[in-house]
């Protein structure tokens, strides 16, 4: 017999066979897999979340503890407990961000990272420093506001309660990461290198020709808001070429540190503490940025704290010889 080739597939067959259902579209960083079973992470990406659930165990143990002992204190005298409960608070939101960043580098740029921050900054360090400053500091603070220990103590709650929402909103929301072998090759060493020398030269330029001629004195005309801010972008500058030198070039970190030096030298005699701890800070980050570790984190906030408390003799002594001199 003749091989005709195939036969035609019956009705009952074409009727019968089963159409491959349609893959729905899968998210950012998962697989779409077959329907009706879990979705896997892509090699390479996981999700992390804005916040972990031993910060908000620690704030609601925080805010008990708080809690029961403002009932029972009386309205001032226990200046004390006010700075441990500052320096409790810092530490909760400090070890968080360390937790973050420990377990992506890049973490150090986000919003809640961010927001720790601001927090054990501006105000539990806030709170904390009308109790450790000299007498004449003291009352220049009492003549803004007589405040006591209770109001505080009861500031520091209510900050407490409202990071604790923050943080909670934030448990519900997550971040799509890749790992550092596709990170690295998002920005190579000529890209940061260029972006660095743009940064530098712009920034320096408005810095060291218009920002701070004025702190000096040397120009007497009012610098506008924009060349301020492209100012700023000369810090940006001092933390990408630092962080170049530490990823690719080691033999030439001499430069960025000689730059770091003159920027540090150029803000003390602005007599602006400012201006020395916002170039120490970025150095800080591009340090931490590289190889983060809790050793390198300590020292060097330890570091920056430690120039903060010893330039205030020296930056109080420079403003008031100026002030005497323009007497």
């Amino acid at each position: 017999m003749y091989d005709n080739g195939p036969s035609e597939p019956r009705a009952s067959e074409i009727v019968n066979r089963r159409v491959p259902p349609t893959v729905p579209a899968a998210p950012i960083g998962r697989h779409p897999g077959p329907p009706g079973l879990p979705r896997v992470p892509i090699p390479g990406t996981r999700r992390i979340s804005l916040s972990d659930k031993t910060e908000l165990i620690h704030l609601g143990l925080y805010l008990c503890l708080i809690g029961a002992v403002g009932t029972v204190l009386p309205a001032s005298g226990f200046s004390i407990v006010v700075i441990i409960f500052s320096v409790g608070f810092a530490g909760i939101m400090l070890a968080a961000c360390y937790r973050q960043v420990s377990n992506l580098n890049s973490m150090i740029w986000s919003a809640s990272t961010c927001y720790r921050l601001a927090t054990a900054v501006f105000v539990v360090f806030g709170t904390a420093i009308p109790y450790i400053v000299n007498q004449e500091s003291q009352h220049y603070l009492y003549s803004i506001y007589l405040f006591s220990d209770q109001e505080v103590l009861k500031f520091l709650t209510m900050s407490a309660a409202c990071t604790f929402v923050v943080m909670l909103i934030a448990q519900f929301f997550y971040v799509t990461t890749r790992s550092k072998n596709i990170q690295k090759t998002l920005l190579n060493s000529r890209t940061i290198l260029i972006i660095a020398i743009v940064f530098l030269a712009l920034g320096g330029l408005a810095r060291y020709g218009a920002v701070l001629p004025r702190y000096y004195g040397a120009v007497d005309v009012a610098v506008a808001g924009w060349l301020s801010a492209v100012a700023k972008s000369y810090l940006a500058g001092l933390f990408l070429l630092l962080l170049w030198a530490l990823r690719y070039a080691r033999a030439l970190i001499f430069i960025p540190v000689t730059l770091i030096a003159i920027d540090l030298v150029a803000g003390v005699l602005a007599w602006d503490k400012s201006e020395v701890v916002f170039t120490l800070a970025f150095a800080y980050l591009a340090f931490i940025y590289s190889k983060f570790s809790f050793q390198r984190a300590a020292v060097g906030l330890v570091g920056i704290l430690a120039v903060i408390y010893l330039s205030q003799p020296l930056v109080h002594y420079g403003r008031s010889f100026i002030g005497h001199q323009e007497q």
